[in-house]
C-alpha cells in the first residue's frame, strides 16, 4: 500500500470499534446479549433493506405501466391519424375519378357515341 491513505482503513476499523463497543456496553458486557442484539438488528436492517426494495419495485413497475399507456395512447392517435388521412385520400380518389367519367360521359356525347 505503498503511496496510498491509510485513513479510510483506520476510520472503518475505528467505527467498527466504536459499533463493538457501544453494542458492549448497551448490553452490559453479555456477550450473548450482544450477539443477540446484533441479530436482531441485522433482520430489522433486512426488513428495511426487502421493504425499500419492495418500493423500488414498486415505483419502477408503475413507471412501466405508465409508459405502456402512452405508448398504447400514442399508437391509438397514430391509427386514428392514419384511417383519417387514408379517408381523405380515398375521398379526392373517388373525386378524381367522378371527374374522369364525367368528362368520358361528355367526350363521348360530343363524338355521338353516347
Amino acid at each position: 500500500m505503498a503511496g496510498k491513505s491509510r485513513v479510510p482503513l483506520f476510520l472503518g476499523a475505528a467505527a467498527a470499534l466504536g459499533g463493538g463497543y457501544y453494542y458492549w456496553t448497551s448490553q452490559g458486557g453479555d456477550p450473548k446479549a450482544v450477539e443477540r442484539k446484533i441479530e436482531q438488528d441485522a433482520a430489522k436492517a433486512r426488513e428495511h433493506a426487502q421493504a425499500a426494495y419492495d418500493s423500488a419495485k414498486a415505483s419502477a413497475n408503475s413507471a412501466s405501466d405508465y409508459g405502456k399507456h402512452k405508448l398504447e395512447d400514442a399508437q391509438n392517435k397514430l391509427e386514428a391519424e392514419r384511417k383519417k388521412a387514408q379517408s381523405e385520400i380515398q375521398a379526392k380518389i373517388d373525386e378524381a375519378d367522378k371527374k374522369i367519367q364525367d368528362g368520358a360521359s361528355k367526350a363521348k356525347g360530343w363524338f355521338g357515341r353516347g
